[in-house]
């Protein structure tokens, strides 16, 4: 099983690229110079050049090392990172489902240890069990039917949400519709979450401020 890296705003902004490459560095120190990165974007939304130039400009990487979704599945190599964009969670999902790219993130991601899955907002959510929350944040323009989604991890994760609100809008949500998962996560505008198995258990570690200083401790599921 690969790592998830999650968070709310993506590489096709300064802020988002500077937290995800900041969270990646902690979990590949060596850095970046020989990984790949397959971009999940998608052609409407116009922000392929914008995470060309985050990912060239902030966190260093190669226009070579950058394979967009609008160019194909990856054929001849396996990406070190798979990123899914921020937007609409259903339309971003339907047109995973439309070019083969759910399949895809659940082959590498299962079969490759190494792999990172990148997810920002939409992104983020879509990594777990299904997309029925987003229906609280979302319009579900496509009509969606089947929310079920990448199934990377038991659980859910709300985008945006700072563990207050996150609190708030469990209380606020109907007991039946939370016990369909394991655990439910938020991550706020400023901070990432990363989600990996460790000892056959599925474990969270947020980035918090202590003491002027920055680090990784695992945040208690609010849910339980």
């Amino acid at each position: 099983m690969g790592t998830l890296l999650l968070n709310s705003k993506g590489l096709n902004t300064k802020t988002g690229t500077e937290i995800i490459y900041r969270e990646l560095l902690k979990i590949v120190p060596e850095g970046l110079s020989n990984k790949t990165l397959y971009a999940v974007s998608l052609p409407e939304y116009d922000v392929d050049e914008a995470i060309i130039d985050n990912c060239t400009g902030i966190m260093g990487m190669d226009r070579t090392q950058i394979h967009l979704s609008s160019e194909g599945l990856p054929k001849d190599y396996i990406p070190g990172f798979i990123y899914v964009t921020e937007g609409n969670t259903f339309e971003v999902l339907q047109y995973m489902r439309v070019q083969g790219i759910v399949d895809y993130i659940r082959e590498q991601f299962v079969n490759n240890p190494g792999m990172i899955y990148i997810g920002s907002s939409a992104g983020a959510m879509i990594s777990g069990k299904d997309i029925m929350l987003a229906a609280d944040f979302d319009p579900n323009y496509t009509g969606m039917i089947d929310l079920t989604a990448l199934g990377l991890f038991e659980g859910t994760i709300i985008p945006h949400y700072e563990p207050e609100q996150l609190k708030m809008y469990l209380e606020c949500t109907e007991e039946h519709i939370l016990r369909r998962y394991d655990k439910i996560y938020s991550v706020g505008d400023k901070e990432a979450v990363v989600i990996k198995q460790i000892s056959g258990r599925t474990i969270a570690l947020f980035e918090e401020n202590g003491e002027g200083r920055k680090i990784w401790a695992e945040r208690e599921n609010i849910k339980e």
